[in-house]
């Protein structure tokens, strides 16, 4: 993972999941904050129809952002309550992560569909070429 061993133990007994959305101030803020602090974590953006209903699958509630931090879930941005639970959880204060870190590309929730690709119809068989004199 690249992460610093200290760290990357935290991360694997507490992951931190941010499950946020387009046009969401909170959500913005929230990654925001999570970058800033240096902390490991995985986003999944819920956008099209099939991650809402994925999303409500998981959630009991429609609202962005949530964060997930190990079996916690904490719904809307509130700084000090996510600085809170990431306090108790052990992660630092400050950025510990590697200078070349770059764990924080967002994913959609349901992985994207893409229409079935149409089968090409077969080439006629090509010409032998001619045989040189």
């Amino acid at each position: 993972s690249g992460l610093p061993h200290e760290l990357a133990q935290i991360a694997e007994r507490y992951p931190v999941t941010l499950y946020s959305g387009s046009d969401c101030s909170g959500c913005v803020a929230g990654r925001d904050m999570l970058r800033q602090r240096g902390i490991p974590y995985t986003e999944k953006t819920i956008t099209g129809e099939a991650d809402i209903a994925a999303f409500r699958q998981i959630e009991s509630s429609a609202e962005l952002p949530v964060l997930r931090i190990g079996g916690q879930q904490l719904r809307g941005y509130s700084e000090a309550e996510w600085r809170g639970y990431l306090d108790a959880a052990g992660y630092p204060k400050q950025s510990r992560l590697p200078p070349t870190y770059r764990g924080w590309e967002p994913t959609p929730l349901v992985g994207q569909t893409t229409a079935p690709r149409a089968v090409p119809a077969p080439r006629p068989a090509a010409e032998a070429p001619a045989a040189l004199p």
